[in-house]
């Protein structure tokens, strides 16, 4: 069996990045160095911010997104995954940009979510402005009969300020409330599990300390790569 190289576009944000490295090496069956992975990482913090790109018209991260996936591709990645669920908004321009394949958060989250709450209708979607505009979750989840719960305004703007505090290293225990409160918000509303579709959140917020199933995005992509990277 041939195991292939992962190759990690990462930088969208560092510490998620980091995080995500650490999860495929803590469920990775290995007893020694040699049974770990091949792992290579482009973390570039420099690229232009997705989520403004794409609900402030600020500058296209794209371009820059695309370099990057030829950087992994070139340095013999066999295939990618991006722990970042508002780059995914991106992903046909950078899978056209590579000749390798992009195993999807996206996909990854839905599949983890059908199989382990198989009985959910309604989910509660905690993710960017950017990936709630544009449909990336609740698109997919509505062609599996799923309706997706979003925050109002307000709690959209919630959930914003909470990622990116934990994106400025602050994850004190007003910010862990602040998330939690949304999260009780959409439970009240019918949320029959929780999608955590923000890499950062899953850095203050574990799924088990929510009353329905919650989907860590960081950790079912890990999964996914694992399994992937193994087929």
């Amino acid at each position: 069996m041939h195991e292939k190289v992962i190759g990690i576009l990462g930088g969208q944000g560092p510490e998620a990045t980091l995080d995500f490295f650490r999860r495929i090496i803590q469920n990775t069956p290995a007893q020694k160095d040699q049974e770990h992975f091949h792992i290579l990482v482009e973390c570039n913090p420099k690229v232009p911010n997705p989520n403004n790109a794409v609900t402030k018209n600020e500058p296209d991260p794209t371009e820059m997104l695309c370099a990057n996936a030829k950087n992994l591709e070139k340095a013999g990645a066999d295939f990618i995954v991006i722990p970042c669920n508002t780059v995914h908004i991106f992903l046909h321009e950078i899978t056209q940009s590579v000749q390798i394949p992009i195993v999807s958060i996206v996909d990854a989250a839905i599949n983890a979510l059908v199989n382990q709450v198989p009985q959910a209708k309604k989910v509660g979607l905690l993710a960017s402005p950017a990936v709630n505009k544009t449909g990336l979750y609740t698109k997919p989840l509505a062609a599996r009969g799923i309706s997706t719960l979003l925050p109002d305004e307000e709690a959209e703007q919630k959930v914003h300020d909470v990622i990116f505090s934990v994106k400025a290293g602050d994850k004190s225990p007003a910010v862990i409330q602040n998330i939690r409160s949304v999260c009780d918000e959409m439970i009240a509303m019918g949320a029959q599990a929780l999608i955590l579709g923000c890499t950062e959140i899953p850095l203050i917020l574990h799924p088990s300390e929510l009353p329905v199933p919650g989907i860590d995005t960081l950790e079912v992509l890990a999964l996914a790569a694992i399994a992937y990277g193994s087929a």
